[in-house]
């Protein structure tokens, strides 16, 4: 049924309740299996509060990825590696040309960064993350309102018609400097700085 079908493709887009992709494909009605459509209800409550609280989109020539650095020194500064696959695919995608990439809070219009996606053969053993150059004055995930590469997460999108209009050079998000301590470090300067981080995180 044409109920089925909408089901099937807003849970295939979203990667989500596998069971209830499996429930529909063999041949279990949205409409009369009560657990089915419970699922569905939850599923579009938990879009809509999203939508609502977090403003979640679904971009389909985009994706959400972790950082990481390429070990191997190819990528120049202005690059990156994007090798994809989504749930549903058999084999990954590498993405080439123009991308847009940033990092949730974008405060400053200078944390969306344009950067070239290219084809890299000593990188396409790594699937699903974005690869950042090692090479430039600055690292890329620091000019995308500071981030860095032990987790945070990056938003890189190739459809041309969420580009910016215009570039804006990245905000500068230098730390303070460093507190030089004129005596060895003690635990007490550990336990101290920890709290410190904690408190301000």
């Amino acid at each position: 049924s044409r109920d089925n079908y909408i089901a099937l493709k807003m849970l295939r887009e979203s990667g989500s309740l596998a069971i209830a992709q499996q429930m529909i494909e063999a041949g279990i009605d949205v409409c009369q299996e009560p657990f089915l459509r419970m699922l569905l209800k939850a599923l579009k409550s938990q879009r809509l509060q999203d939508l609502q609280l977090k403003t979640r989109l679904l971009v389909p020539d985009g994706c959400l990825l972790m950082g990481v650095m390429d070990e191997t020194g190819t990528l120049e500064y202005g690059e990156c590696f994007l090798q994809i696959q989504r749930w549903h695919e058999s084999n990954p995608t590498i993405v080439s040309g123009k991308v847009i990439v940033g990092k949730n809070p974008c405060l400053h219009p200078g944390d969306i960064l344009q950067l070239s996606a290219i084809d890299t053969p000593a990188l396409r053993h790594l699937v699903n993350v974005v690869v950042f150059p090692q090479k430039g004055g600055r690292p890329h995930p620091n000019e995308t309102g500071g981030g860095d590469l032990d987790g945070d997460m990056y938003s890189i999108i190739w459809d041309k018609s969420l580009f910016p209009a215009e570039s804006f050079p990245p905000m500068d998000y230098e730390g303070p400097p460093p507190k030089d301590l004129d005596r060895p470090v003690t635990i007490r300067d550990v336990t101290s700085f920890f709290c410190d981080f904690i408190q301000n995180d």
